[in-house]
């Protein structure tokens, strides 16, 4: 199915330009990220990861860098290995979404790599 938006020509008349075709190119729509493990996990095992991570920050003292550092090599431990997924994780814990994000990706390529799905692993040392 093909639509038509109007586009002005230097003319000013509106001349049809054909709608893009998402069918024609097989990489417009990206492949579905594989299912995570803590996707199925119960209440109790989220509780139980939630007293860990706090644990976790607590022994890191006071520096909110370290602490974040930390926590997020848990998660990816843990098989939470987007960066999405990992903001959500981190909020309850009074992260700022863009403090987390922003961490993350300086240390694409440093310490952690991300692949074309946007699934984080570690770089080993």
């Amino acid at each position: 199915m093909t639509t038509t938006t109007p586009n002005t020509s230097e003319a000013g008349t509106a001349t049809p330009m054909p709608a893009p075709s998402y069918q024609s190119t097989p990489d417009a729509v990206p492949p579905l990220r594989p299912a995570s493990p803590v996707d199925k996990w119960t209440e109790d095992q989220w509780d139980a990861f939630y007293a860990d991570l706090r644990a976790l920050q607590k022994t890191c003292g006071p520096n909110q860098h370290d602490q974040i550092f930390v926590l997020i090599n848990a998660c990816l431990d843990e098989g939470i290995n987007t960066i999405g997924r990992i903001i959500r994780v981190l909020a309850p814990l009074k992260f700022e979404r863009t403090y987390v994000a922003g961490t993350i990706t300086r240390g694409i390529g440093q310490w952690c790599r991300k692949d074309k799905l946007g699934i984080l692993t570690m770089i080993p040392a």
